[in-house]
């Protein structure tokens, strides 16, 4: 998937101000490039301005490519351009902007939201700790005898289960939600995130 992110417009999200500086810039574009190799992405991010008039690109890495706009136009206009221009392939607007976001889906291309992406971002980066933190396969108590050892343990890990609890509770239920065709699309798409 490629992923296009307006680049100022999540780092303001992320930062909570309206301006970030270039040091700021560089540590979310290498949290990025950890984040594409991760996920296997393509990511362009665009960001206003750069000292030429022209649009300047530069990759990082194999997975990533930054580009600075220049002076002759504006982030939102060149990433309306790449948009049109791949439109056909698997894609996604990352940004708050709501003209972007009415732009993409005009054209029937996902928008995430800034603050949806960075959960995330977040969320996959850090996952390798969450890992470490929950047990590689769950721990049941099948007997109604007790043994203080034992449920000391359980209760510690915080992984006390009652198997016979958990069958009571996964009972078949007969009123399924029905997801739309455009839902299933969209869940997709965003679980390859």
């Amino acid at each position: 998937m490629v992923l296009v992110i307006d680049g100022y417009n999540v780092l303001k999200k992320l930062l909570g101000t309206v301006y970030a500086n270039e040091s700021q810039r560089d540590q979310f574009i290498k949290r990025l490039c950890r984040y594409a190799h991760k996920k296997d992405h393509t990511i362009n991010i665009v960001f206003d301005g750069g000292i030429s008039l022209w649009p300047e690109t530069f990759s990082p890495s194999t997975k990533m490519k930054v580009v600075y706009v220049g002076k002759s136009k504006s982030a939102d206009d060149y990433i309306k351009d790449y948009l049109e221009e791949h439109k056909s392939y698997e894609i996604a607007l990352v940004s708050s902007d709501r003209e972007l976001n009415l732009f993409a889906a005009q054209r029937s291309i996902t928008s995430i939201d800034s603050r949806v992406f960075l959960n995330l971002l977040e969320h996959a980066l850090d996952q390798n700790i969450a890992i470490k933190k929950t047990s590689p396969q769950p721990f049941y108590k099948t007997t109604d005898t007790k043994d203080k050892e034992v449920d000391e343990l359980m209760a510690s890990l915080n992984i006390s289960r009652d198997l016979k609890k958990e069958e009571d509770e996964i009972k078949p239920s007969h009123k399924q939600k029905v997801v739309s065709k455009k839902e299933r699309f969209l869940l997709e798409k965003l679980k390859k995130l």
